[in-house]
């Protein structure tokens, strides 16, 4: 099969996910935040799943390489036809379904993926991801609520299972349960990420009357991180296009390359970046050992890392390891 079909299919979710999938959140997390988080846990589906199989074994026909959506979707249904116990098949059909707007034909391809592979938290997690994208209100089903449940039985340590399935209780009011499901994941995540969620528990445990947590359940930082404040206008927020990025870099004096460096789209930039060696780029230069570096965020309207006229550049500002520097991004060159 070709690759070209998981990549119609995948691209076309990654935008019902990040805009729909963590909507019930939404208003009291705000977009940035919320799409920062999904971010860091891998809530975008993100394997574009290849089957594997005998080509010669299908119709030759449907063995030529899809180029359009109806294409990736003809393979598929001749794939659960030939194959019934195929689950990465059945979810993809189910999802293919879902971006061609037949909403209705959803649950079952689900329901037979989770039939072929009961015990894969993947599996179930994107079932139930998959489920309430395709449902009128967005929310998850008590049924797969029941899959991910199933999926932190069989992994407890599957980051966006335990992510889904705090959605689902503080869904139904579940608030001492969601913020349960949710503490485990706080000493996992990136620091802003990490933050974002802690705002989020404590939420949870306050609507169950229990006292809120301290930052100390997050992450610890390494002592070489940089804490770099992006103020980003909102009136310069909005008007970017789509496909803009901000890059937030540290680099030696008199150097091009940067010791550590992040990216991130308009909506995932957090208030707060923290840089350290694991955001280095080359293995052999790190952060912890750069001494004095200098700190710049820059807006690329096209979203490309080489830098370009058109770009919006902060001033860049001196900082050692471990310290803290506030960085602007002007409206305008």
């Amino acid at each position: 099969m070709s690759t070209l079909v998981f990549a119609l299919i995948g691209l076309a979710l990654v935008t019902l996910v990040l805009a729909v999938a963590l909507k019930p959140l939404q208003h009291s997390m705000g977009t940035a935040r919320l799409l920062g988080m999904a971010v860091a846990l891998g809530v975008v589906i993100a394997s574009l799943y290849m089957i594997v199989g005998t080509p010669n074994a299908l119709n030759p026909q449907l063995a030529l390489p899809a180029t359009t959506m109806q294409d990736a979707v003809a393979q598929l249904r001749e794939r659960v036809r030939t194959h019934p116990d195929d689950a990465q098949a059945w979810l993809l059909l189910a999802q293919a379904d879902l971006t061609e707007g037949h909403a209705d034909a959803v649950s079952p391809s689900l329901r037979k993926a989770v039939a072929a592979a009961p015990q894969d938290a993947d599996i179930l997690t994107q079932a139930a991801e998959t489920q309430s994208l395709a449902a009128a209100d967005h929310r998850i089903s008590d049924e797969a609520m029941g899959w991910l449940q199933t999926a932190l039985h069989s992994n407890a340590q599957h980051q966006r299972a335990r992510w889904f399935l705090g959605i689902a209780q503080r869904q139904r009011n579940l608030n001492a349960q969601a913020a349960a499901t949710w503490e485990p994941l706080l000493s996992t995540m990136d620091r802003s990420a990490g933050e974002a969620l802690l705002s989020e528990v404590n939420a949870a445990r306050e609507a169950a009357g229990q006292s809120p947590l301290s930052a100390e359940r997050l992450r610890a930082l390494p002592p070489e991180a940089l804490r770099v404040q992006v103020r980003l206008p909102d009136t310069l927020r909005r008007r970017l296009p789509p496909e803009a990025a901000i890059f937030v870099a540290a680099k030696r004096q008199g150097q091009g390359m940067p010791v550590a460096a992040k990216r991130y789209t308009p909506d995932e930039l957090p208030s707060t970046v923290y840089l350290t060696d694991a955001d280095a780029p080359m293995p052999a230069g790190r952060l912890s050992q750069a001494g004095e570096v200098s700190i710049s965020a820059r807006v690329s309207m096209q979203g490309t890392a080489t830098p370009a006229a058109d770009d919006l550049r902060s001033q860049e500002v001196k900082a050692h390891s471990g310290g803290s520097v506030t960085l602007q991004i002007p409206e305008s060159n």
